[in-house]
């Protein structure tokens, strides 16, 4: 399983994306941000991916200032490093599944063990 080779230029653009996106998420007030390729629906909405978040290789330090950001998506990212989110006390949900970065991850996903530091309240029962 392969990891594609990124470009500095790709891991910039990737970069400045981000910075968009939470500049965005920031501005409307958004409780949720998928910086993933993957697209996925939640709650009946359609969240596309984009694939030029492949070559996400870390959060932009703005990420910090979404105080009342619930969910992150960052599946399929390159991101090694979720420091920045320690802040973000209202964070609930932080999916890291497919990490590209790191296949230990995956391994671990796989044999059904939690690698994961944050887990979605509801699935706890609180």
């Amino acid at each position: 399983m392969g990891q594609a080779m990124k470009t500095p230029e790709q891991a910039q653009e990737a970069h400045d994306l981000a910075r968009e996106r939470i500049a965005e998420a920031k501005a409307g007030g958004e409780r949720g941000l998928s910086l993933s390729p993957q697209g996925f629906d939640l709650d009946g909405k359609i969240y596309p991916g984009d694939e030029r978040f492949d070559h996400l290789t870390a959060l932009p330090p703005e990420i910090a200032g979404l105080a009342t950001l619930q969910w992150l998506k960052l599946s399929g990212t390159q991101v090694t490093d979720i420091a920045p989110l320690a802040g973000l006390t209202a964070l609930r949900t932080l999916d890291l599944v497919a990490l590209q970065a790191d296949p230990a991850l995956n391994a671990q996903q796989s044999a059904g063990d939690d690698p994961h530091p944050l887990r979605d309240a509801a699935h706890r029962g609180t």
